[in-house]
C-alpha cells in the first residue's frame, strides 16, 4: 500500500489519472514485468475510485457490480456500505439517479468504494478515499485497504494521516513531480 500525498493542486490526481491510463499524458506506465501500457490496455489493469464519486441511474447493486458483475453484498461489506444499504427498505435493490443525490457524501463513497473494490485488477487508485467518511469509518478503512494490499497493489491519493500512517511507504508530490519519499516501511 502506497500513499500520495502533498497539498492541493500539486498533481496528485493527475498522477492517478496517468496511471489509470485515463489520460495522454507522455511517458510509460510499466506494471510488474509489463512495459509501455496505456489506454484501454492499461484501464483493464488499473481501477480508479475518484476524489467525487461516480453514482449512476440505476439500483445501489447494479452501481457497486458496474464494470465487475461481482456480489455486490461482498464488497458492500468491505467499504462499509452494508451497514447502510441493508437499512435502507429496498436494501441492494434501491433506485438510484445519475449523481446519487437521494445518498449522503459519506454514502456516495462508501457505493464508489465498494465498486473499486468489487472490480479484481491487479491495481486499485482511491483518490481521497476518505471524503466525507467518520473518524471511525476511515479507521476501518485504512485496515480493510491494508487487507486488500495484500493481494493487489493499492495507491491512496490521500490528506488523511490516518491513511497516510497505514502505507507502507509514502511520496510527496509537488508542482506536478513526485518530490520526495516521505516514509518507507517494511
Amino acid at each position: 500500500m502506497t500513499a500520495i500525498v502533498g497539498p492541493s493542486g500539486s498533481g496528485k490526481s493527475t498522477l492517478a489519472a496517468v496511471l489509470a491510463g485515463l489520460t495522454g499524458a507522455e511517458g510509460t506506465v510499466e506494471l510488474g514485468e509489463r512495459a509501455d501500457l496505456a489506454g484501454p490496455e492499461l484501464r483493464e489493469l488499473v481501477t480508479l475510485v475518484p476524489q467525487r464519486a461516480v453514482i449512476r441511474t440505476g439500483t445501489l447493486a447494479s452501481n457497486i457490480a458496474y464494470g465487475s458483475g461481482a456480489e455486490p453484498g461482498v464488497a458492500g461489506e468491505l467499504s462499509g456500505a452494508d451497514e447502510f444499504v441493508r437499512r435502507l427498505p429496498g436494501g441492494y435493490l434501491t433506485r438510484t439517479s445519475f449523481g446519487g443525490d437521494e445518498l449522503s457524501g459519506g454514502q456516495r463513497q462508501r457505493i464508489a468504494l465498494a465498486r473499486g473494490l468489487a472490480r479484481p485488477t491487479p491495481v486499485l487508485i482511491l483518490d481521497e478515499p476518505s471524503t466525507g467518511l467518520d473518524g471511525a469509518a476511515t479507521a476501518r478503512l485504512a485496515g480493510v485497504l491494508r487487507t486488500v494490499a495484500q493481494r493487489r497493489t493499492v495507491v491512496v491519493i490521500t490528506h488523511d494521516p490516518v491513511l497516510e500512517a497505514a502505507a507502507d511507504r509514502c511520496y510527496s508530490v509537488e508542482n506536478g513531480r513526485v518530490a520526495a519519499a516521505e516514509h518507507a516501511y517494511t
